[in-house]
Order: structure tokens, then C-alpha cells, then sequence
């Protein structure tokens, strides 16, 4: 099996991620797939690609700033897809070892940063004073604000998982959003009450981390 690093990514997404990941986690990987490792390191032959090339990929993410954890995922999508190709061999061994992300230097660009923002307690009052009791929005913004969850937490939900004698709410599950161009229109119309919903469907799966 002689392929493109290209070719042979699109190999372990289909017959690897896709056995055993979550959908929406198979989704993000073919995005960082397509739009980095692919344009980046596309053009090598799997079977003779080198640590040296991997690790000046990384060392140059480092340098135009993108943030550590971006890195570890990079460097896990790489470790992952050679492994596998190691170990159904396709390669004799993985060159996605001993890979480093730089810490003790500047990059050339200043990292990229995701803040976290906060909404203060003044923010808050305005917002349930727009969306108060009786209206769609209250519940979900209520149990986001004063129990934490995240939105697709909220939305999955169930009668099952709130005891009220207790006080005690279980998050058991989270609503996914599948994005499916290929569904036809009579099955977007049985499975999701109208024609005009897109291309996918919504699902339950376990909560993030499965915590």
C-alpha cells in the first residue's frame, strides 16, 4: 500500500475513527485533517514521511501561534494515524515518535488565545427580563446559568434524570448535531417532521469526557 499521506488519511478516518468515535468527533478530526494536515504534509508518501518533516509541521504551528492544545491534537492525530498504519503494516514503524511542542521559546507570532467571557450577574437579569418564565428560552438559559451545563447538555435532558425530592439533576447525555448532505428529501421529512431542517439529524450521545 503506496499512498499520499493525503490519501491515506482519508484510509484511517474511514476504516479506523469511524469504527469507534463519536460522530461529532469524527467531524472535527476531517476538518483539522482537511484544512492542516492535509495542505501541510499532503504531498509525502506515508511510507516515507520522517519524524524530522513531522516535527518542523509542529514547530512551524508553534511559530505562526496556534495554542497548545491545538498542538496536542495535532500531534495525537498524527501519533494515531501512523500508529495504525504501523500496526497493520503499512509502514514498519510509526516516525510520529518522541514529537515535542516547543515551551521554552517565543513564538514567531504571538499564540493564539481563547478567553473565556463572562456574563455578569447585571447581564443576566436583562437577559431573563427578554426571555422570562413561560417563553422557550427560560428553562434552557436557567438550568445553563444556575446549574453549569452546556447547551447541548441542556437539550438532552430527560424527566428521568431530575430528582426534585433530592435536589439532585444527572447529566447522562448531550444532543449532537449530524450533518448529512447525502439524506434524501422524504427521509429528512420522516425523520424530522418538515423539508425545511437541512441535511442531518439530531442524536443522543454521552456527555463530554464522558464525565
Amino acid at each position: 500500500m503506496k499512498y499520499l499521506l493525503r490519501i491515506y488519511l482519508d484510509y484511517w478516518i474511514t476504516n479506523d475513527c469511524m469504527i469507534d468515535l463519536k460522530p461529532n468527533i469524527v467531524s472535527i478530526y476531517i476538518k483539522k485533517v482537511d484544512n492542516i494536515l492535509k495542505p501541510k504534509l499532503g504531498k509525502y508518501k506515508h511510507k516515507s514521511i520522517t519524524r524530522e518533516v513531522l516535527q518542523a509541521f509542529l514547530t512551524d504551528l508553534f511559530d505562526k501561534g496556534y495554542a497548545h492544545n491545538s498542538l496536542i491534537v495535532f500531534k495525537g492525530l498524527l501519533s494515531k494515524s501512523l500508529n495504525y498504519a504501523e500496526d497493520h503494516h503499512f509502514i514498519a514503524r510509526s516516525p510520529a515518535v518522541r514529537l515535542k511542542i516547543p515551551k521554552n521559546r517565543q513564538p514567531k507570532v504571538k499564540t493564539r488565545m481563547s478567553p473565556h467571557h463572562l456574563i455578569p450577574a447585571d447581564a443576566m437579569e436583562k437577559i431573563f427580563a427578554r426571555f422570562p418564565e413561560r417563553t422557550s428560552q427560560y428553562i434552557p438559559l436557567k438550568l445553563g446559568y444556575e446549574c453549569g451545563l452546556r447547551l447541548s447538555e441542556v437539550y438532552g435532558l430527560c424527566w428521568e434524570d431530575i430528582d426534585l425530592k433530592n435536589k439532585v439533576l444527572r447529566v447522562n447525555r448531550q444532543a449532537q448535531w449530524m450533518t448529512d448532505t447525502e439524506r434524501e428529501q422524504l427521509d429528512k421529512i420522516e425523520k424530522n417532521g418538515s423539508a425545511e431542517c437541512g441535511n442531518g439529524y439530531w442524536y443522543f450521545t454521552e456527555p463530554k469526557y464522558n464525565s
